[in-house]
């Protein structure tokens, strides 16, 4: 083969290569794992879950977009002087279903992370009683007493630094159960304590 026919065919193929070229995708791709969302705050395990949750269930404090500990559910609350009994006063709040929230969901919502052994109740299990009650189930047991339909104490067995901290994350939300052993109804029709419904 000649050089001039040589040329040719690398100009041939060089123009074929520009022509097949294709269009760059302006598609962003992002690989997102597939999980399995747990919409009930006791039982949620993973960050996708509390995500969701925490749009829908609410507690008796929270944190804000700073990170502070402010009241939810609780419009204030005392100490006593030993750090081990806080009383929180409720806000006049409803479920999504209209039933308002009371001093006994209060108890029962915390009565049931710790009957089924959620993640939280082990970091929590400083409430006076809690070991007890994991055991023997009996509520009476456990330092989590309504005082009224919107007074709550809580008894410490030693003081933490973190109990407030503790409280204000979404697992430990109040649910709308007069039991702690009751299941929660995530149906449409169930009642959610957050500003959000699904």
């Amino acid at each position: 083969m000649n050089e001039q026919v040589f040329k040719i065919v690398i100009a041939l193929l060089f123009l074929a290569g520009c022509e097949s070229k294709k269009e760059v995708s302006m598609d962003l791709k992002i690989h997102v794992p597939e999980v399995k969302i747990k919409l009930d705050p006791h039982k949620m395990e993973d960050a996708f879950s509390m995500l969701i949750v925490s749009q829908i269930h609410r507690g008796l404090l929270r944190f804000d977009s700073q990170g502070n500990i402010v009241a939810d559910f609780a419009k204030k609350w005392t100490e006593s002087e030993d750090k081990l009994k806080y009383r929180f006063h409720l806000r006049n709040r409803t479920f999504s279903n209209g039933k308002p929230v009371t001093s006994k969901n209060v108890q029962m919502s915390f009565a049931r992370l710790f009957y089924l052994e959620a993640g939280i109740a082990a970091d929590i299990d400083y409430i006076k009683g809690a070991t007890e009650f994991q055991k023997t189930k009996d509520i009476s047991k456990l330092g989590i007493n309504p005082i009224s339909d919107t007074e709550i104490e809580f008894e410490l067995s030693q003081p933490s630094a973190l109990f407030l901290k503790h409280i204000a994350v979404v697992d430990c939300a109040i649910l709308p159960i007069e039991n702690f052993d009751s299941e929660l109804d995530l149906s449409a029709s169930g009642a959610f304590s957050g500003p959000f419904k699904l």
